[in-house]
């Protein structure tokens, strides 16, 4: 695992630890799930035709529609046997593509969408990952996709992936652009490929209309200029939806601070479960609900009490709860304004299926 245990997570290079991880279901049983109804879910679509960056792309909106109200998300709703109360949570950044979920992936997301978690957001990472996202998101309909190239990758970034990517990007089943950003924690790329690659991702995310995850690794006052620049372009002012998330932000208050300030929200993992985590929940406690949403980063970054395991996107309400506690506000105040963050900036309506009662 490359991400700090109290700080910002990062995709493992090391396949060959990926053996060694407990995928074991977890010791406690999910939480029981209120039946209701999937939408039906939309197929993957015809792949978008190549285009550069810059040039004229067709806008789309997210393939289950326009976001709804908080209300409408959150409202009393009820399952076939009369019970009331649905509970729902989002993991806004998880990589159920990864080597890890080979052996059990449709358990993991069975038990994610039977402790609640009604959203998932799939984010890519190379050329591989971003094709394994969409397939698993257009047969899963609370797996939302979002396709980009880490940061790690930049230095074998070509002009024809950038093509590819934009097609990719431009599709009504890709939600955003992401995972991009850059990594000066470590070397895998030099710094200036990392910038190059990130702003043509924000022009290829401008161009269809479309927030961003970013990875901010040791470089959260870096990530900052072609962040604001990019939310400048897509004509971001306060009142209107927020154009990107800061994903698994390992950065200060005041640095988050700056970032609400253009735009984007602060996502916050499970390492704010960690005892020596207090400026993620200073974090928590210190920025406005509306600019928070929260992720699992699975399968890295397991929150306190499952360290040196698998995580998964059930595990995403360990980090709802320690916003809740940091804050002084109840769970479910937290899950309903975190998921409802969560569906604005992405532009999708959550499967009914899915929710603990």
């Amino acid at each position: 695992m490359e991400g700090r245990e109290d700080g910002q997570g990062a995709r493992r290079r090391d396949a060959g630890n990926d053996a060694e991880r407990d995928q074991r279901p977890q010791n406690a049983p999910p939480p029981r799930a209120a039946v209701l109804h999937h939408e039906t879910p939309w197929g993957p679509g015809a792949a978008g035709q190549g285009a550069r960056p810059g040039l004229e792309l067709r806008l789309h909106r997210a393939r289950h529609g326009p976001p709804p109200t908080a209300a409408a998300v959150y409202q009393d709703r009820h399952d076939a046997g009369g019970r009331a109360g649905v509970r729902v949570a989002f993991d806004s950044h998880a990589h159920l593509q990864d080597p890890a979920f080979e052996r059990d992936r449709e358990k993991v997301i069975a038990r994610a969408e039977e402790a609640g978690v009604s959203g998932m957001l799939l984010c890519g990472y190379d050329t591989h990952s971003n094709l394994e996202t969409l397939a698993i998101a257009a047969g899963h309909p609370a797996v939302f996709a979002a396709v980009g190239f880490h940061p790690h990758e930049a230095k074998d970034v070509t002009a024809e992936m950038l093509e590819t990517l934009a097609g990719q990007a431009a599709r009504p089943d890709v939600v955003a652009v992401g995972e991009i950003g850059l990594d000066f924690y470590r070397d895998h790329s030099p710094q200036d490929a990392q910038l190059r690659v990130l702003k043509a991702q924000l022009e290829i995310a401008e161009a269809v209309a479309k927030p961003v995850s970013v990875h901010s690794r040791a470089a959260e006052d870096a990530c900052l200029e072609p962040l604001s620049a990019y939310a400048a372009g897509r004509g971001w002012a306060p009142g209107t939806p927020p154009v990107g998330i800061m994903h698994c932000f390992g950065g200060t208050l005041e640095q988050a601070r700056r970032y609400v300030d253009v735009g984007f929200l602060i996502s916050i993992a499970c390492p704010i479960t960690y005892p020596s985590n207090e400026e993620s929940r200073r974090m928590a406690a210190g920025l406005p609900l509306e600019a928070i949403v929260v992720e699992t980063d699975s399968p890295y970054l397991p929150p306190q009490k499952l360290r040196g395991r698998r995580n998964e996107p059930a595990n995403v309400w360990r980090a709802i709860e320690a916003v809740a506690a940091a804050r002084g506000e109840s769970v479910a105040s937290v899950a309903a304004a975190t998921t409802h963050n969560a569906t604005r900036i992405f532009g999708v309506t959550l499967p009914t299926k899915v929710g603990i009662s």
